[in-house]
């Protein structure tokens, strides 16, 4: 499908709009494919904002508030994608404002998690969970001291979208006892199956708009279990000692949990423009005490890619993430805990 193809269906969708018919305009998005366009960008934030209508249009229509708030929900989202891509696409930032005023008045949070601070003073939900939370952080902190770590700092501007779903997984646990399960000696150490540890499982920790390497315009159009990322691997990073990279299949856009760390000496450049750079190893600490430098922690990336193995695989005891948390003084810095025997 060309892109002159995919504007004519996009213009017969928003007549479907107009003619309040937003059940017939979200089936015809999610038979569109994006990715098969010359100029996806552009025709992908034009589709985002006709996908925020047509799911705020069938809102109006809802049977339960279950289901309002599920729609709500997804135009929002769609909305905040299109101007992720372009934030002066036309109908994104009226759109937002439109379902965001639904959803106050309805009383439908933006998330599913309640908010703990609206216009930097504390919700009565804040009131009462910014003591737990702090808590939960001190003692989050007191299992890192003594232990053996290494630190990868986060490029957000390079890659948002993996960011996003790396630390969505590292706040929800997922990378807690998880392996390293593919290990190659002078290339690289792979991790992040949370499902079933062996390189087979592992979704995107939300929904980015792909169901296993397929665009589609509706989250309901797979299982959470199929959600991926977008690739982001034109972003100027390179594979290099030390890189942070998003595992995936051989298909386009089929990142999820899963990634993995250059090893020392290593420079796969055939990996470049294909697997998205996120991140790199920036330092570490050994037994509780801080590395001096980088080659510190590239110290333990090269003892981990030195584990024994069976082909690819850790042979005996692998080496394991024991806990995964975002730095408290620097949002963009992970730190992963690290069981090496």
């Amino acid at each position: 499908m060309d892109a002159g193809s995919v504007e004519k269906r996009l213009d017969r969708i928003a007549r479907m709009l107009e003619k309040d018919e937003p059940a017939k305009a979200l089936e015809e998005l999610r038979q569109i494919q994006v990715n098969q366009v010359e100029n996806p960008p552009k025709t992908e934030s034009r589709m985002h904002v006709l996908g925020g209508a047509s799911f705020l249009a069938r809102s109006k229509n809802a049977e339960t508030r279950k289901d309002r708030s599920s729609d709500l929900r997804n135009a929002r989202r769609h909305y905040l994608h299109a101007l992720k891509l372009d934030d002066g696409v036309d109908g994104a930032k009226s759109g937002l404002s439109s379902t965001e005023s639904e959803m106050d008045h309805h009383g439908i949070r933006t998330t599913l998690i309640p908010r703990i601070i609206s216009n930097q003073t504390p919700t009565v939900w804040g009131l009462i969970m910014l003591p737990i939370l702090l808590i939960a952080l001190m003692y989050g902190l007191s299992l890192i001291k003594g232990q053996t770590s290494i630190r990868v700092e986060l490029d957000s501007n390079a890659a948002p979208l993996h960011v996003q779903n790396f630390k969505a997984h590292v706040e929800a646990g997922n990378y807690d006892n998880v392996v390293f399960h593919r290990i190659i000696d002078e290339f690289m150490i792979q991790t992040g199956d949370y499902e079933r540890g062996d390189g087979t499982g592992g979704a995107a920790a939300e929904w980015f708009g792909y169901c296993n390497g397929v665009q589609s315009a509706d989250s309901s159009a797979c299982t959470s279990a199929e959600w991926t990322v977008p690739d982001e691997a034109t972003n100027g990073l390179i594979h290099e000692p030390g890189a942070l990279s998003m595992a995936k299949t051989s298909a386009p856009h089929t990142g999820g949990s899963q990634f993995f760390i250059v090893d020392r000496g290593s420079n796969p450049s055939h990996l470049d423009g294909v697997h998205t750079v996120f991140g790199r190893v920036v330092g570490g600490t050994i037994d509780g005490a801080e590395l001096s430098d980088v080659e510190g922690a590239m110290d333990l990336v090269d003892q981990i890619s030195q584990a024994p193995v069976d082909g690819d695989s850790p042979a005996g005891d692998p080496p394991r993430i024991t806990k995964a948390t975002i730095d408290p003084d620097n949002p963009n810095i992970v730190i992963l805990v690290l069981d090496i025997p």
